[in-house]
């Protein structure tokens, strides 16, 4: 099916999302990329199954690892345009989310359009939604869930949320393939066991993967590493 000049079928999505809820957010992304600079034009027809779709697979895939109800407190890190963190609240019975970015530029767009939205329906259909900008590394709160997809290389994504969760909690990095052991020492020093990693295939074909990181330990009295640190370390490890 054709919509908004982007080619879908909802019959793909995993079992448990809210198609309505889906096609919406699709909308969202076609009609406002251009405006907000969402996607390389080499993707902007592939807006469906390179990020809408695949972000759905992601979700479905962190629910198949770890029960998520209404009362789990998810955070999407590095959102954009709510990549893959909305699809959170496109699911029948949606966690506490919590989507940030560094940015207004992309996440703003959204956060107005779930506004405009919820004004317009009496349904109030994404009420536990909420939108939270500035760097992360200065964030506060606790989060049982933290994803991410597109943000820093990895290891030094775990520098940036691990004050953000306690013993028990999860962390599920969206990642290209990966040799983890090469990264043992720092995966421990933020406080993480990696007790599982699986593939997710893409509706085109790609093999990325899911790492799911188990939060073990609080790690230099639950402070958040500076980002000076965190981009100091970055480049000694890109440069190794």
């Amino acid at each position: 099916m054709l919509q908004w000049g982007v080619e879908i079928d909802s019959k793909l999505l995993p079992s448990g999302f809210d198609t309505t809820k889906v096609e919406w957010f699709l909308r969202f992304l076609a009609e406002n990329n251009e405006r907000g600079g969402f996607f390389s034009k080499g993707d902007s027809d592939r807006i469906w199954t390179r990020h809408v779709l695949e972000s759905a697979r992601f979700v479905a895939e962190v629910q198949n690892y770890v029960s998520v109800s209404r009362e789990t407190t998810v955070l999407d890190a590095g959102s954009g345009p709510g990549l893959p963190g909305f699809l959170f609240s496109c699911l029948q019975r949606p966690p506490r989310l919590t989507l940030n970015d560094s940015s207004k530029r992309r996440l703003g767009l959204l956060e107005q359009a779930v506004a405009e939205y919820d004004s317009r329906s009496e349904a109030n259909d994404f009420p536990n939604v909420e939108f939270h900008y500035g760097r992360l590394e200065e964030m506060k709160g606790r989060f049982g869930v933290i994803t991410s997809r597109a943000l820093i290389p990895f290891p030094s994504v775990l520098r940036l949320i691990c004050h953000l969760q306690r013993p028990g909690d999860l962390y599920c990095g969206f990642f290209n393939a990966t040799d983890y052991s090469h990264f043992a020492s720092q995966i421990s020093d933020c406080g993480y066991s990696l007790p599982e990693v699986r593939p997710l295939q893409s509706p085109e074909g790609a093999v990325r993967e899911i790492a799911f990181f188990r939060k073990e330990k609080v790690v230099r009295h639950g402070k958040p590493f500076a980002w000076k640190f965190i981009r100091s370390e970055m480049s000694q490890w890109q440069k190794s």
